[in-house]
């Protein structure tokens, strides 16, 4: 055996060995990039597509609230309707326009508070690819500093290995299984962690439901109903972010199952409209 080589082997031993756990550590960023990517560049399709909605459905709440409003203000077409004895056809003009601006509002509601749950949620995995990107860029790093030790040590004639080529075979056979199966436990790991985030905005939904729950059992005090539609929307929308959750991580992993749909009701500001008109009335 060669002394220079044998002695290279030992002195670069312990660099050899902290390059291979470092690596070891890092090798789920690759593919754990890969499916970060693709989940921003579906959260930022979806943000565009949730913009949208709300923009045509606030066009249409703003109309709806202008034909709502003209027709209950409108003190003159009340009292003709009294005076002409069609005071239930007027009743009945100004329900169906209260219905369907309570409508256009809900489903605007609904719809900036699923925007608002994909801001946060495009904030959260746009900083979490940041990370990736940083922690793929030392882990390039590392693998070109140990690829440049290896030519280092075993570039050229190796007269006291003289099974260096079939070993150098066997290790790149190795090294392929063991990235299937790093690979596979990456993806595993990786839907775990979605999972375990999936069930802390389940648990978040939980909350706002019985938040709810307990604001509609005190309706009849002020703002009481209003809070309660809140909540409602705000489960709604958590649900929403659970259900994404959940099919990124059937997206990474198919041994997650679906967990079908997460059905929260749709809260209603009809009272407080319902006030109004008795108010007005």
């Amino acid at each position: 055996m060669s002394n220079s080589t044998f002695q290279v082997l030992c002195e670069n031993a312990p660099y050899h060995s902290k390059l291979i756990s470092t690596i070891a550590e890092l090798d789920y960023v690759p593919l754990a990039l890969e499916h970060q990517t693709s989940y921003v560049d579906e959260l930022q399709t979806r943000l565009k597509q949730s913009e949208a909605r709300l923009k045509s459905l606030s066009e249409t709440t703003k109309k709806e609230r202008k034909e709502h409003e003209s027709l209950r203000d409108s003190t003159a077409r009340r009292l003709a309707h009294k005076l002409t004895g069609r005071k239930e056809k007027f009743h009945a003009m100004a329900t169906k326009e209260e219905h369907e601006y309570v409508d256009a509002l809900e489903k605007e509601f609904a719809e900036r508070d699923a925007h608002g749950v994909l801001i946060t949620m495009l904030d959260e995995a746009e900083r979490e690819k940041a990370d990736l990107m940083e922690k793929a860029t030392h882990h390039d790093g590392l693998k070109q500093e140990i690829s440049a030790l290896y030519r280092q040590v075993f570039d050229g004639p190796t007269e006291e290995y003289p099974e260096d080529d079939r070993l150098e075979h066997q290790v790149h056979s190795t090294q392929a299984l063991y990235d299937k199966i790093q690979n596979t436990l990456n993806a595993e790991c990786r839907a775990c962690e979605i999972l375990a985030q999936a069930d802390r905005t389940m648990n978040a939904c939980e909350v706002q439901i019985k938040d709810a729950l307990a604001h509609s059992q005190r309706a009849w005090i002020r703002y009481h109903d209003v809070w309660e539609r809140n909540a409602l929307s705000l489960a709604q929308a958590t649900a929403r972010q659970t259900q994404d959750l959940c099919q990124q991580a059937r997206n990474v992993s198919p041994l997650v199952e679906p967990i079908g749909p997460l059905a929260i009701a749709r809260g209603c500001v009809l009272s407080i409209f319902e006030r109004q008109e008795d108010l007005t009335l």
